[in-house]
């Protein structure tokens, strides 16, 4: 970016130091300018891209253990459920002298278990794998832009005095 907007940068200076000699003055000082500003800026901005892979890795992490942390709560949930299935059922075998009052209480801790399942399941898909890389796209984006505004103030500068001469 800086490369392509300072070979543009000179190409108008050159524009409009052909235009007259006020607007010869304009383009040495814009050279000077470039020359006196042109380490700070470079100070400025040259750590945006390991700020940009340091923000990277940070998103990709928080979703990574965002995942294993849902996963996990799925799977003690569904173990929770299984367990309370089992005592459940074992505590109806135990109760019941019939058949059919075991299975009549069998089938409320089944139901149960399928909710606690579904709302593990629920847990997990909350998470949208791959939402941190849109995050990171429109973070960055909004950075490179706000650069690239920065490195063109002087050629709109430039651009403007060109049109007015």
């Amino acid at each position: 970016m800086e490369t392509a907007i300072g070979q543009l940068r000179g190409r108008l200076r050159v524009a409009v130091a052909a235009r007259s000699s006020g607007m010869a003055r304009l383009a040495t000082l814009d050279a000077i300018m470039e020359r006196v500003l042109g380490a700070r800026e470079r100070s400025l901005l040259s750590p945006i891209p390991a700020l940009l892979g340091t923000r990277f890795g940070r998103l990709r992490d928080a979703e990574r253990q965002a995942l294993a942390d849902a996963e996990s709560a799925a799977e003690s949930a569904a173990a929770a459920a299984a367990a309370a299935a089992a005592a459940a059922e074992s505590a109806a075998a135990a109760a019941a002298a019939a058949a059919a009052a075991a299975a009549s209480t069998a089938d409320p801790a089944d139901d149960g278990a399928v909710v606690a399942d579904g709302a593990a399941v629920a847990a997990v898909a909350a998470i949208v794998p791959g939402a941190w890389l849109d995050t990171f796209r429109d973070e960055m984006q909004s950075i490179l832009l706000a650069e690239l505004e920065v490195r063109f103030q002087t050629v709109d500068g430039l651009l403007a005095a060109l049109r007015t001469s």
